[in-house]
């Protein structure tokens, strides 16, 4: 399991703030990030609770942002709000995460997050491998796979950019707004590598049978990523 870097704000009167990285297997969920906690890492570091913020997987470094943004990390506030709500009643800990995941998931943007199974992502991610392929050297044939893919995903084409090398092979791009398709061919083995990533309401699995039948391919394989899951 990869290492996560957490940053605790321990209650007065010890007024102590520690990183530490740890292999514990901690979601960064709705109602994960913040909050009162008691796990045996705290215990180690000689304090029975405190605030936990989840800093993902990047350096301590990242604390010096939330001094220079003045930040509070017992309040999870700015000086200056904190200022402003002085007499307003305490929100949850975790308000601000569940506003921010709404605010993804519910955006008019065609590259919303996606809310689904339970999980909220950024959008999917399919790594597509087209095998005994042909015409894999046509931009033409590879233009229409791409609109039609576009199509029938629900997508939205902003732009097609398809280069063809010498002697052969072909490598371009589908800018979408939900994000892209892209794809590097090799004809003389049969073989074209794809990339479908859609965000918002898009369905790219679709793609998958659209490039087999484009390509009159012996076989097709697809491995999902789910892009952004964890980071709201």
């Amino acid at each position: 399991m990869p290492k996560i870097f957490i940053a605790l704000a321990f209650p007065p009167p010890v007024h102590k703030i520690a990183t530490f990285s740890c292999d514990i297997g901690l979601r960064a969920g709705a109602k994960v990030v913040t909050g009162r906690v008691r796990f045996p890492d705290m215990l180690r570091c000689g304090m029975s609770g405190g605030n936990i913020y989840w800093l993902g997987r990047v350096a301590p470094m990242a604390m010096q942002h939330l001094f220079q943004s003045g930040m509070d990390l017992e309040t999870g506030t700015t000086r200056t709000e904190d200022m402003k709500n002085r007499t307003a009643v305490n929100a949850p800990a975790d308000t601000n995460v569940i506003a921010l995941e709404t605010a993804l998931v519910e955006s008019d943007r065609e590259d919303h997050f996606v809310r689904k199974d339970g999980k909220v992502f950024a959008g999917t991610h399919l790594i597509i491998e087209v095998l005994g392929g042909k015409n894999l050297d046509c931009i033409d044939t590879i233009d229409a796979a791409f609109r039609r893919c576009i199509d029938e995903c629900k997508a939205t084409l902003l732009h097609i950019h398809l280069h063809r090398f010498a002697p052969q092979g072909v490598s371009g791009v589908a800018v979408l707004a939900e994000s892209h398709i892209s794809v590097h061919t090799w004809p003389e083995a049969g073989y074209g590598a794809f990339d479908v990533f859609m965000c918002g309401d898009a369905e790219p699995w679709k793609a998958v049978e659209i490039l087999r039948e484009a390509f009159d391919a012996d076989d097709v394989h697809a491995k999902e990523f789910l892009r952004g899951e964890g980071i709201v």
